[in-house]
């Protein structure tokens, strides 16, 4: 078995927020419905554009709506 070398990851700033949920607004489904889960997209990067010439796959987290499956739009 090979060893490899960990990456170092870059650090994320951590930002806190003074901010209280229930004076924020709710995101609704296109359904009306309020509740969501975390799932992924996957798209296929192919060999031709992957920084290594390696054909890789890209995870994207999206929401679901747990009453009719609709996936909530990226960007709002």
């Amino acid at each position: 078995m090979k060893n490899f070398k960990k990456k170092k990851q870059p650090q994320q700033k951590v930002v806190n927020l003074n901010v209280n949920p229930d004076d924020l607004k709710d995101i609704l489904c296109e359904c009306g419905h309020d509740i969501f889960v975390s799932a992924a997209r996957i798209k296929k990067v192919p060999a031709i554009i992957s920084p290594d010439g390696q054909e890789k796959y890209l995870t994207i987290p999206v929401s679901v709506c747990m009453k009719c499956d609709g996936v909530l739009p990226q960007k709002p």
